[in-house]
């Protein structure tokens, strides 16, 4: 940042959330031979000339309902968070990952000044690097959205348009560490004192 940016503010979050919760215990899924809520619809080798009843579902030698989904039934379901659920999730999931996020947030923003004028915000992510990591930009989107929704919804951003707000979290810098368990978020927080948002901040009072 510039000369026109005076740095007024650092918020540290760290081990973020990665995911949400989007139900307590994941349902069971049957093996069938008829496709549907609650069904698998193929045969493994392993259920070839398995008994079938007459909804179609492959039974055990007990003539039990064979369980396809064993390794994640009865667990929680998580979601994980990022942007690319805004082009290829659920509803109910992109819901589930505000509102989690919100909720994270809460303890961190209450202790925030209120910030006045215009806001401009760089944002740093200390994370490993791995197979699942998500694009920086899928990352910062989500996180940066959510954070400064909050702050505006607990007082502490007048708006998160501009001019309140002339520069978003969205694109964050990389940091690498060792260990996930070492994983934060770091947003920094400048007062934009250009000439030409000043003027605006005065048309707005």
């Amino acid at each position: 940042m510039d000369k026109n940016f005076k740095h007024i503010y650092t918020l540290e979050i760290p081990k973020y959330i990665t995911s949400v919760q989007t139900s307590k215990s994941i349902r069971p899924k049957y093996y069938s031979n008829i496709a549907g809520i609650g069904r698998v619809n193929k045969c493994p080798k392993k259920l070839e000339g398995a008994q079938v009843d007459s909804k179609g579902f492959y039974l055990d030698k007990d003539g039990n309902k064979i369980v396809a989904n064993t390794r994640s039934v009865g667990k929680a379901r998580q979601v994980p968070i990022n942007a690319q659920i805004l082009y290829v999730g659920s509803t109910w999931n992109r819901v589930a990952i505000k509102n989690g996020l919100e909720e994270f947030f809460i303890d961190y923003i209450k202790d925030m000044p209120v910030f006045t004028g215009s806001i401009a915000m760089e944002c740093e992510i200390h994370t490993i690097i791995g197979h699942s990591q998500a694009d920086l930009d899928n990352l910062g989107y989500m996180y940066g959205k959510v954070l400064t929704d909050t702050m505006v919804n607990m007082g502490r951003l007048v708006d998160d348009k501009v001019p309140y707000v002339t520069k978003p979290c969205s694109a964050p810098l990389f940091y690498p560490v060792d260990s996930f368990d070492d994983r934060k978020l770091v947003y920094h927080f400048y007062q934009d004192k250009r000439p030409e948002i000043l003027k605006l901040n005065k048309v707005e009072d």
